[in-house]
């Protein structure tokens, strides 16, 4: 009994330090998101190996906060910089609009979460179009989230909330 219990703490020990391991390196995978660059249109190479090494260490609670931030950021990224085909962007948005809804959700107060869901929202929204996002209603949920991240941290992103806010007034 003992021996299946210590051996269950061990497993359990070594994931948790593969998906640090993983955290780090697709933290250096989006640091290095930008190389091989050709003009304005980014390389995928960087981003999707970042993108993969997050979506593993999503799966652990102790770095699954961190990883979804990260995801989101990178989700972004790719669809923005990285891709030209306006429905590979439409999905990747989608993941972007459906994740951070998720972890909104989850963590209610994190200025965090509710600005990077707001930047794939906005960016869901011009690939979508118009008549879309206003069916989807995105101007209100623009405003709200803006004013959550104000009310949560006015100074989050030099004043991010401010800057979505203006976006949806604008």
């Amino acid at each position: 009994m003992l021996i299946r219990f210590l051996l269950i703490i061990f497993c359990l020990s070594m994931m948790i330090a593969s998906a640090k391991a993983g955290m780090n390196e697709g933290a250096d995978f989006y640091s290095k998101r930008q190389a091989d660059s050709k003009g304005s249109l980014a390389s995928n190479e960087n981003i999707d190996k970042a993108i993969e090494q997050f979506s593993s260490a999503l799966q652990t609670s102790e770095t699954e906060k961190e990883a979804a931030l990260y995801l989101l950021k990178s989700y972004y990224y790719k669809a923005e910089f990285a891709i030209q085909d306006k429905e590979e962007k439409k999905s990747i948005f989608n993941e972007g609009k459906t994740l951070g809804e998720k972890y909104i959700e989850k963590y209610p107060t994190s200025p965090e979460f509710r600005y990077w869901y707001l930047v794939n929202l906005g960016s869901w929204a011009q690939v979508y179009g118009i008549l879309t996002a206003a069916r989807e209603g995105v101007s209100d949920l623009m405003r709200t989230h803006s004013e959550k991240i104000i009310e949560l941290n006015p100074e989050y992103r030099n004043g991010g909330g401010y800057f979505m806010l203006g976006a949806v007034h604008f």
